[in-house]
């Protein structure tokens, strides 16, 4: 037999990067392992990384919109979105820019408790407010506090007397 038709094992690849996985995910990591071993009856030599390597080739080349949102809600932190808003807005101000302004006044009415709440619900760290629940209960009271200074809806009553008399 020659050289030739000996095929070597694939080199691996060499290390790039390390990732520390948390303890869920290592405990996942080890039972997907423990599975693909006991369904090859020990023929096959894996590790974890060989299991981790294969899942992220077996991915997709981009996340998913849903993905990524969910990265975003799990990962958001308000204190530094609003620093990543502060020299932009410092910025557009210095130009006089008015859209850009703008633009970056909404993004900051944008983050709010509500909005830290619901991406820390996803994660299963607190109850999420009911939706609009705040909003509905804001509407109400300025629909009842306009209500109170209407003088038309009030009876006019005049030296003790109906107006309508």
């Amino acid at each position: 037999m020659e050289e030739k038709d000996i095929i070597a094992p694939e080199m691996p690849n060499k290390t790039i990067e390390r990732v520390t996985l948390g303890k869920p995910e290592a405990e996942r990591v080890s039972a997907w392992l423990k599975q693909v071993e006991d369904s090859s009856k020990g023929f096959a030599s894996l590790t974890k990384s060989d299991l981790v390597n294969f899942l992220v080739r077996s991915h997709k080349a981009e996340l998913s919109t849903r993905e990524i949102q969910q990265i975003r809600n799990q990962n958001y932190d308000p204190i530094r979105h609003l620093n990543w808003i502060t020299p932009r807005l410092k910025e557009a101000l210095a130009k006089g820019d008015a859209e850009e302004i703008a633009a970056l006044q909404q993004e900051i009415r944008g983050i709010e408790v509500s909005v830290i709440a619901t991406a820390r619900s996803i994660n299963g760290e607190i109850k999420a407010p009911p939706p609009d629940s705040s909003s509905r209960r804001k509407r109400r009271q300025k629909r009842d506090k306009e209500k109170d200074l209407n003088p038309i809806d009030e009876p006019h009553i005049v030296d003790g007397a109906d107006s309508a008399q």
